[in-house]
């Protein structure tokens, strides 16, 4: 980034710009600024607020920090569904706010975030700002499973408008079906008890037709669904209604997995892996010195076990040392006199180290 956009490669620019704004879908409250605003502010911030400057920029590990910025908005019916269990949700995912929402049309928890901060998406610092709450880009929808078909049967269309307003609006859908195993229970069941009213039939020769044996079985059996249906529906819905489908077992088990879950969104404005997504595929490790590094660079992409990346290292302890050899077409050997690594193996750090383009794969 240290150069300007009018020397970069025109086919670079538009690449980084798209990846800088790849990053509004996932980091709240955010600004383009210029290099030169980002310089001026900067300087202003270093001399007249110095500390808040610091702490706003310094990144948190800690789930407890990552959720004292979060309150989590719950439609009412949802709210009162959760407190009827054992668990105090308050307590679980404190110090988040839980509050109830006025709007009861969708069964929706939505993520708010309290910002001190805006994001600069061009220069990638955070700027000191006055306390603002803002929504975050990840809403979950809750249903049981079973009335989400029910739905699905009945109203199709409506329930599609209704999920597709919040992706097309740019947010990332989180669709948790919950009792989905009950379901299929229930399903397996009706096929079960229709299976064995056709070879009664059969036996007697009558033709009087199956009568669920509860209102349960009825319910289910005006779905339509059959239990390999279910599983294919799934999959369809994730696709194309641009949602990412969760089941859960009971509400319980929902409630329990939610603190990790706010504490990831918590961690997200701020998480390096996000803000430098388009350096993900190097799949960097740390390591204490070179030579480990080095030794991690052999497993990493050449698969070479722990003894033969020693006999390596304690050659060429460094990149350097190693490149100084591959430049001029030779390699040592171990103290056997034979090869230090595979050809394949060679071949891979010969690109590694002398290709230019960083979007290249290292076959």
């Amino acid at each position: 980034r240290s150069k300007t956009l009018t020397a970069e490669d025109p086919k670079c620019t538009k690449n980084t710009a798209r990846e800088v704004s790849q990053l509004e879908n996932y980091i709240a409250y955010g600004q383009y600024y210029t290099r030169e605003d980002s310089k001026n502010k900067i300087r202003h911030l270093l001399k007249e607020n110095k500390n808040a400057f610091k702490r706003v920029n310094q990144i948190y590990r800690d789930n407890i920090k990552a959720r004292s910025q979060m309150i989590i908005e719950f439609s009412p019916s949802l709210l009162q569904l959760f407190k009827k269990g054992d668990s105090d949700l308050q307590q679980q995912l404190a110090p988040a706010v839980v509050q109830s929402s006025y709007n009861d049309s969708m069964p929706l928890l939505r993520f708010l975030r309290k910002c001190d901060s805006i994001y600069d998406f061009s220069n990638d610092f955070y700027y000191p700002c006055d306390p603002k709450i803002v929504e975050e880009n990840v809403l979950i929808l809750y249903y049981d499973a079973q009335e989400f078909f029910e739905q699905y049967t009945s109203q199709k269309k409506e329930l599609y408008r209704k999920i597709r307003f919040f992706s097309k609006n740019g947010k990332h859908v989180i669709l948790i079906l919950s009792d989905i195993n009950k379901l299929k229970r229930a399903i397996f069941q009706l096929e079960n008890e229709k299976y064995k009213a056709r070879v009664e039939q059969r036996l007697s020769g009558t033709e009087e037709a199956l009568r669920p044996r509860s209102k349960k079985s009825s319910q289910v059996g005006k779905l339509g669904i059959k239990k390999f249906d279910l599983e294919q529906r799934l999959r369809f819905i994730d696709r194309e209604w641009h949602v990412k489908i969760h089941t859960v077992n009971s509400h319980m088990e929902f409630i329990n997995s939610l603190p990790n879950l706010v504490s990831l969104i918590g961690k997200q404005r701020m998480d390096p892996a996000i803000r430098y997504m388009k350096y993900a595929h190097l799949n960097v490790k740390s390591a204490q010195d070179s030579t480990e590094t080095l030794k991690k660079t052999f497993h990493q992409i050449g698969r070479m076990p722990e003894m033969k990346a020693n006999n390596v290292v304690s050659l060429y302890p460094s990149f350097q040392s190693l490149l100084e050899d591959i430049e001029k077409g030779r390699l040592q050997s171990d103290n056997e006199g034979k090869y230090l690594m595979t050809e394949a193996v060679e071949k891979r750090l010969y690109k590694l180290f002398t290709c230019t383009d960083p979007n290249d794969t290292i076959e």
